[in-house]
């Protein structure tokens, strides 16, 4: 790394999502010679920005900007021109960095709401000889009721349904959820989730 390169380009920050966003617009920060060769393009670094209170007195402000290119100023007057980087964070801060900024996030965004899995799509089957042949000609949809959606229903159980106002096993194909005030249908219940030794 040239340790002569003494200037960086950088943007502010923030995380929105756990995903790191830059500010749209850069900024030029002065390296001082202890810094020159430490920092590289992607590093998180603390630096002291010019920043005005009302009065128009002039400040010095530390914050943290994101690195995107270090490169050689040949001018004498840049230490006036520029704030200065303080310090590059260290791998420990920056894991602290992206873990306090996460906790924050999630604090701030509520839980999604589970997806109410409310109806299966399911086929008729046969056992013979020991093995299980499952008719293919038709799916068929029953609704879950409520009693029995923590029972955890998926692809490829057995459950006992009414079909043609008998009970019956069915393979199930597919569960997912269904809108019955849009659709506006009703389907039979599903009764039970059976075992498999039970098919």
């Amino acid at each position: 790394m040239d340790n002569m390169t003494n200037m960086i380009k950088a943007h502010y920050f923030d995380f929105d999502s756990g995903i790191l966003r830059l500010e749209k617009e850069s900024h030029i920060w002065h390296v001082s010679k202890s810094l020159r060769g430490k920092i590289k393009k992607g590093d998180v670094v603390r630096v002291l920005t010019k920043e005005f209170d009302e009065e128009q007195v002039e400040n010095m402000v530390k914050r943290k900007v994101f690195v995107v290119e270090v490169f050689r100023e040949n001018d004498g007057r840049i230490r006036n021109q520029y704030g200065l980087v303080k310090s590059v964070l260290t791998d420990d801060e920056l894991k602290k960095l992206n873990s306090q900024n996460l906790k924050k996030v999630i604090s701030q965004n509520p839980k999604p709401k589970k997806i109410c899995l409310n109806t299966i799509k399911a086929r008729h089957y046969s056992m013979i000889n020991g093995e299980m042949v499952v008719n293919n000609n038709k799916d068929y949809f029953w609704h879950i009721p409520k009693a029995i959606r923590a029972e955890s229903i998926k692809s490829g159980d057995i459950v006992l349904v009414v079909s043609q106002g008998k009970k019956a096993k069915v393979l199930v194909i597919d569960v997912f959820m269904e809108n019955f005030v849009e659709i506006k249908r009703k389907y039979r219940p599903v009764l039970l989730k059976l075992k498999w030794e039970n098919r």
